[in-house]
């Protein structure tokens, strides 16, 4: 009983340390499964805040943001903070055609950007803001009778630069596949 109570102990103690030693720390869940990154739904990601402030993150960056709304209300359950993927850069334009990205003309490898399901079904085109990035997130959206369009898109997959939190630089949690992210 007493290594089953020293186990769970030391299993918090690895998950919640990270944030307590380093503060430019903070984490949060996948909420897409990215098979080129080793990333699965649900994954405990670390990211770091501010070294990245100065100079543009590149497509495949996973970032932590803070939840869009839809509608006035949140489109995520009650997290702080959202984990997504860049694929769009500014400038660009950006499409989803039959289920995959298309930027600038050149179609996207699912395996490393994958489009989250939400957003499968939806035809869809843009130009990225010069002061954003496109960020591919699997938010739980639960509208009814309401279809989702071009607006709602751009309402809460375009985040400015300046709302980009941290940058994910590990994958912590599960300990059988912790790693750094490429």
């Amino acid at each position: 009983m007493t290594v089953i109570f020293v186990l769970v102990g030391l299993t918090v103690i690895y998950r919640f340390t990270p944030r307590v030693i380093l503060h430019n720390l903070t984490s949060g869940y996948a909420s897409l499964t990215i098979p080129y990154h080793n990333v699965e739904a649900g994954d405990y990601l670390l990211a770091r805040r501010g070294l990245y402030q100065k100079i543009s993150l590149p497509r495949g960056s996973l970032v932590l943001i803070h939840p869009a709304t839809l509608y006035g209300t949140r489109v995520t359950h009650s997290e702080d903070v959202v984990i997504g993927e860049i694929v769009g850069l500014a400038g660009e334009q950006l499409q989803i055609v039959e289920g995959v990205f298309i930027v600038n003309g050149q179609r996207m490898e699912t395996e490393k950007y994958p489009v989250p399901q939400w957003l499968g079904k939806v035809d869809f085109s843009i130009t990225v803001p010069d002061d954003s990035y496109f960020v591919s997130v699997q938010y739980r959206v639960s509208v009814h009778g309401i279809r989702l369009d071009a607006s709602h898109i751009r309402q809460v997959c375009l985040v400015k630069d300046s709302d980009i939190e941290a940058k994910v630089f590990m994958r912590w949690w599960p300990l059988s596949r912790r790693g750094f992210i490429r």
